[in-house]
């Protein structure tokens, strides 16, 4: 008789814990239910948002669904609406147009008497006085025309700039030194005026990513950088000085601008330049410490600490804006007593999450009770 009895005591143990397993999974199931309705009144929350033309709100409500509540239903609706979604255009870049275009009427305003000869102040008062509304006014009518994206408008300012320097330094190497500050000032408008032309003839009728703009501005700066550098490195003189520079500036613009990925975002170049100019700080830095004689040494420590920084800029910024993409863990799976995954069973502190669960209906319309629900089982496959 002992071992029926053994064997009756077994199966009631194993029937308590498939007793105990099922009402824990009915619990977990009931759970999973709750994060569900909660998941649904905050995507039915985003239909109104969108509804009343708040965009911005709803889609903070989409990134909040899929960042707490990744594992329902509703998350998975949200994704497929997301992927099909056409991209949106890039915000404009209007504003950015009229500032630049004022202060470029306002530099017209005295750069065209100089070019010009003008003698007296009378001209230069009327350029100062007309130069920055009529820039407005000009950048205005292109704006409404055009309507630019940010990327488009970021282009043009760059051919200004980049082309005002360009321009007038080419026209000051070839003249070998002997160019009158007339010629240099009748460059530098025409350079000006032909950058900001020839990007708006570039970007109209293709897509500007404004990361990219801002790479190729940035590749133009360090280019030119390494080009003084390489001025003291190489012994380069005369006319050859400003021909080097110039040329190493452009190189680093078309460098840039060709390898920069499509998706680059301002942000990220903007940490690669600044672990560069950390790179020079370092390198200045040691000349103080090290203080050597010669002058090319002095010029190579924070050349190369420059292009250490930059690099290490690149893998730094790359991996801080991949983090910051990385979606939030689930709130289930981060509180739950118990937690099975594909990396194993491990034990958590439960923590209080408020939702909502329907308790009734009235007419067509659910109605719902905030309560707090404290997950115990969370089980991902």
């Amino acid at each position: 008789m002992i071992a029926p009895r053994f064997c009756l005591r077994r199966i009631l143990v194993v029937l308590g814990v498939v007793a105990v397993t099922l009402c824990a999974a009915h619990r977990a199931a009931r759970a999973q239910a709750t994060r569900a309705d909660s998941a649904g009144i905050l995507y039915d929350a985003a239909q109104r948002l969108r509804v009343e033309g708040k965009q911005a709100a709803a889609d903070a409500l989409l990134d909040f669904i899929l960042r707490r509540f990744g594992d329902t239903p509703v998350a998975v609706r949200v994704r497929a609406e997301l992927s099909s979604r056409p991209a949106e255009p890039e915000r404009s870049g209007r504003l950015e147009l009229l500032a630049w275009g004022t202060i470029y009427g306002a530099w017209l305003g005295v750069a065209v008497p100089m070019a010009t000869k003008a003698t007296g102040t009378t001209p230069y008062g009327i350029g100062l006085i007309l130069g920055g509304p009529l820039g407005y006014l000009a950048s205005k009518a292109y704006a409404d025309a055009a309507r630019p994206t940010l990327g488009q408008a970021r282009a043009m300012t760059l051919g200004f700039r980049w082309g005002t320097w360009q321009v007038a330094g080419w026209y000051g190497a070839l003249q070998s030194g002997s160019a009158s500050t007339e010629g240099v000032v009748t460059a530098m408008v025409v350079g000006g005026v032909g950058g900001m032309a020839s990007a708006a003839l570039y970007g109209r009728h293709r897509t500007v990513p404004v990361g990219v703009v801002t790479a190729a501005s940035h590749g133009a700066y360090w280019g030119t950088w390494f080009g003084v550098m390489g001025l003291v490195l190489f012994d380069v003189k005369d006319n050859a000085a400003l021909e080097l520079v110039l040329a190493a500036g452009d190189a680093g613009l078309l460098t840039a601008a060709a390898t920069a990925p499509r998706d680059i975002t301002p942000g990220r170049v903007w940490l690669t330049t600044a672990a560069g100019l950390a790179g020079i700080a370092v390198g200045g830095g040691l000349d103080l410490i090290i203080q050597p004689n010669d002058a090319k040494m002095a010029a190579a420590i924070p050349t190369i600490a420059s292009a250490i920084g930059l690099a290490v800029g690149v893998k730094l910024a790359k991996s801080a804006e991949r983090s910051s993409m990385a979606p939030a863990p689930e709130s289930s799976e981060a509180t739950a007593l118990l937690q099975m995954g594909e990396g194993g069973t491990r034990f958590g502190v439960p923590m209080p999450v408020p939702t909502f669960v329907p308790v009734g209906q009235r007419g067509v319309r659910r109605v719902y009770r905030p309560v707090l629900m404290v997950p115990l089982i969370a089980a991902s496959f």
